[in-house]
């Protein structure tokens, strides 16, 4: 009887594992080095203000990032777009924003840009607060026309961290909107001023240096309704401390 033969790659170990890199590097270079999958054009569509070029250098700093330690997401697959997506919500907000990645070498975001409801500066920095009460990311500067929320009792924030509870967000945007349908420039609102808890009251900085006091816990509508009675019969052209809608079927004028 013959001997038996010892399978050709246990007899040349040094060849199988040569082979094995060999494969192993032709992988990477078709996951990684093809050119088709590197990341060259970046494609923008929905409803945005935002400057393109900016958002151009936040992607390019995303690519300088690393993939796996060593690679840099200059490629379709090593691109990270959790990562991406955390850094584009530092800088702006979004009611939607989607990021797909396609071949050959294109990477594509569909965002709806939302404006921040609220500004609020803690530390020299400004932090854009959300309809919802939500800190969603860091402004550059103040936009014109949307308030500045003020708490009696500071705390730090930090992005998506609530700034205001569900229902204190809802009544703000419900009250502000019912007054700013009026498009009377002294019922703009510039700043809120945020009661220490368990107190439920907001004060609302109004143009012209005078202040609606109102109550969170009531109903939003019937207080911005007592709010503009009162200043279409008695409010237009004085000179006002504040008027407080707090009880709507008793507003108090100082």
């Amino acid at each position: 009887m013959g001997s038996k033969r010892d399978p050709w790659m246990a007899k040349h170990p040094r060849w199988v594992a040569c082979i094995l890199i060999l494969i192993l590097t032709g992988c990477l270079y078709l996951v990684y080095g093809l050119s088709a999958w590197q990341v060259t054009t970046l494609k923008v569509s929905g409803q945005y203000t935002l400057p393109l070029t900016e958002l151009r250098d936040i992607t390019r700093a995303q690519q300088q990032s690393r993939w796996l330690l060593f690679f840099r997401q200059t490629n379709l697959w090593a691109f990270d777009t959790r990562a991406y997506e955390r850094r584009l919500r530092e800088r702006w907000m979004f009611s939607k924003l989607s990021i797909r990645r396609s071949i050959p070498n294109t990477l594509t975001l569909n965002v709806i840009e939302e404006q921040p409801a609220y500004v609020y500066q803690l530390n020299g920095a400004l932090i854009g607060i959300d309809r919802k009460g939500t800190a969603s990311t860091f402004l550059p500067a103040a936009p014109a026309g949307v308030p500045q929320i003020i708490f009696l009792a500071p705390f730090d924030l930090k992005l998506q961290d609530a700034a205001l509870s569900n229902n204190q967000a809802s009544f703000l945007t419900t009250f502000i909107e019912k007054i700013r349908e009026r498009q009377d420039e002294k019922l703009f609102v510039k700043k809120v001023t945020v009661a220490v808890a368990p107190e439920t009251t907001f004060r609302l900085g109004m143009t012209g240096d005078w202040e609606v006091i109102v109550n969170s816990v009531a109903s939003a509508e019937e207080q911005a309704q007592a709010l503009l009675l009162a200043y279409d019969q008695k409010l237009q052209g004085k000179k006002l401390e504040y008027v407080d809608v707090s009880v709507p079927a008793r507003v108090y004028v100082k």
